[in-house]
């Protein structure tokens, strides 16, 4: 897929303290998106993919490159949000949270060195902690570089856009699959209660496809009826769409978040690719 860019043509740098600035970043792409709080307008948005994965080590030099390649990245922001993406996450329901466990909550996970630093978000929807891993050298640098800043995970955004839906339609179940680089998510709520979030690692179209039809399997879902709504790069994984279709028939994308404004130049973007970013502001400082 190749970069994009959709930048409003009244889009002032220079107005940066009245706008919020969400970044998202993992292994392969990076994106931002820039909205206008005066007018709750989005107003820019820009997208890369990397010709290869960047490892955890390089990230930030990597950063660095970039935001200095868009200087207006580093100006003073009303707040920043930065999402990083990657598959390694833990769910815990407040009631059972431990703040003296954090580490401790991640021990099955063996790729977790000491060179990551385990950030903790609250998702109120479903009174739970989100913790999730970012490279020790990624956090201190963007904490050094820029003020007002706070750290997300893609799991904040999916599950508050899921919820949200739900309280609006009140189906009996309802799923929503992001599609990242090399792994997917899969959240499932039956009526209001999070019955499913996990992430899989997915190499390929077969292996995306079986982990939905698994999980929908594994919890009893009726394909016929269950509503699945899609973010992400679901073409990263060709056929996937097409290959769920034949089991599941209730199949959508998802669409911008209509609280929002866009400008005219987001009508060249594909609104699943990016929902999850333009989401972001929603999941709180």
């Amino acid at each position: 897929m190749p970069s994009i860019a959709a930048i409003d043509e009244s889009f002032d740098s220079r107005n940066s303290s009245v706008c919020q600035l969400s970044i998202q970043y993992g292994a392969q792409l990076f994106s931002f998106a820039i909205l206008d709080l005066l007018a709750n307008r989005y107003v820019a948005l820009r997208h890369y993919w990397f010709t290869k994965p960047v490892s955890p080590e390089n990230q930030a030099d990597h950063l660095r490159i970039l935001l200095n390649s868009e200087s207006y990245l580093l100006r003073p922001y009303d707040h920043i949000r930065f999402m990083y993406l990657s598959p390694t996450s833990v769910l815990i329901p407040d009631q059972l949270f431990a703040e003296e466990k954090e580490e401790s909550y991640f021990a099955h996970y063996q790729d977790i060195s000491k060179d990551f630093t385990i950030q903790q978000a609250s998702i109120s929807e479903i009174h739970s902690k989100l913790l999730f891993p970012i490279p020790k050298t990624v956090h201190q640098y963007l904490t050094n570089q820029v003020d007002r800043i706070s750290f997300h995970h893609q799991s904040c955004p999916l599950i508050h856009s899921l919820k949200t839906s739900l309280s609006e339609e009140h189906p009996e179940s309802k799923a929503s699959l992001f599609a990242g680089p090399k792994f997917i998510d899969l959240a499932i709520f039956s009526g209001n209660r999070l019955i499913l979030y996990n992430s899989y690692p997915a190499a390929t179209t077969e292996e995306a496809v079986y982990y939905v039809l698994y999980a929908f399997n594994q919890f009893g879902l009726i394909h016929e009826e269950t509503p699945l709504e899609i973010h992400g790069f679901i073409e990263n994984f060709p056929g996937a769409t097409q290959q769920l279709n034949n089991y599941i028939r209730n199949i959508t994308y998802s669409s911008f978040n209509q609280s929002y404004r866009f400008s005219p130049a987001f009508t060249t973007l594909t609104p699943h690719h990016f929902n999850l970013l333009l989401n972001l502001p929603q999941c709180g400082s």
